[in-house]
């Protein structure tokens, strides 16, 4: 197995990265798509609506 060139361990840092900051954004959008419907994140029923949300998110993301 080849060992990683610092340009390709750099470019696989920021790809990560990317994905990270795409993934925050879309939750963020989510949370604020549930709080304009009048969803309370934080209450009970509230957070299981956010928690299938976030799972359906997550199938979207693999």
């Amino acid at each position: 197995m080849s060992e990683l060139s610092e340009e390709e361990k750099f470019h696989l840092i920021e790809t990560s990265f990317e994905v990270d900051r795409v993934y925050l954004k879309a939750l963020d959008d989510l949370r604020d798509e549930l709080a304009g419907q009048g969803i309370d994140i934080d209450s009970g029923e509230g957070r299981k609506i956010f928690i299938r949300a976030v799972r359906r998110l997550n199938e979207s993301f693999m």
